[in-house]
């Protein structure tokens, strides 16, 4: 009987380590999908705020995150803005045109500046 019992407090030890093992996994995972959206700015104050939290609570918890990273991602301009694109004429290039006009000179091809 004490065999088997000594047997059961090692599997549970080691039930636990694997556990542990797990919860850290999860832990880690989820501090790292808060950091990259941008949500904690300090890892190691992160791992002490949620070392606490279950597992399915970190797990929902790194969903949420990637979909506030993906938010992100969604929201950022993809090309640049408008008055940088370089069409059109500017005020400046419209008075010049203007000007040449009313002195009777030919319209000058502006050069593109690359």
């Amino acid at each position: 009987m004490k065999a088997l019992s000594d047997k059961l407090a090692a599997n549970n030890e080691k039930l636990a380590a694997i556990e542990l093992e797990r919860h850290n996994e999860i832990l880690n995972a989820c501090v790292e999908a808060r950091f990259k959206a941008g949500l904690t700015s300090d890892k190691a104050k992160e791992l002490e705020a949620l070392k606490g939290f279950s597992d399915e609570m970190l797990k929902f918890m790194t969903l949420e995150a990637a979909k506030v990273e993906e938010m992100k991602k969604e929201s950022e301009p993809s090309g640049p803005k408008a008055k940088y694109t370089g069409t059109g004429t500017t005020d400046l290039e419209a008075a010049l045109t203007k000007q040449r006009e009313a002195y009777g000179f030919p319209p000058r091809e502006l050069e593109a500046v690359e």
